[in-house]
């Protein structure tokens, strides 16, 4: 099965005065020889907070920035709604036909 390479960093930021919150991260895909993977849509991606199981996030905005200067690289916000201070752990996945990749990324929430 030929797959992805993916990789992740991703921070909680606060949305205003209110509590809600956004998991805002960016995404790198290669292919098995390590080329940037361009033109994925937000389709192809999901992201699942993980506790002791994994909890799927809606992904709310999605970004694929200039490619001559980042190819590959994709942006995602995703609502996430988290009360406790600390660190979180998440999975993102991405799929395309037969492709497939995952990597874990964390990212902590600040007051």
């Amino acid at each position: 099965m030929a797959k992805y390479i993916v990789t992740a960093q991703a921070t909680i930021r606060r949305e205003g005065l209110e509590e809600v919150f956004s998991l805002v991260s960016a995404v790198t895909v290669n292919d098995e020889s390590g080329l940037p993977v361009t033109g994925l849509s937000k389709s192809n991606f999901r992201i699942y907070a993980a506790s002791t199981q994994l909890i799927p996030l809606t992904i709310d905005q999605f970004a694929e920035p200039d490619l001559s200067k980042t190819p590959g690289l994709y942006l995602l916000l995703a609502d996430y709604t988290v009360a406790a201070v600390g660190g979180f752990l998440f999975v993102f996945t991405v799929s395309k036909s037969a492709k497939k990749g995952y990597t874990i990324a964390s990212a902590v929430k600040l007051e």
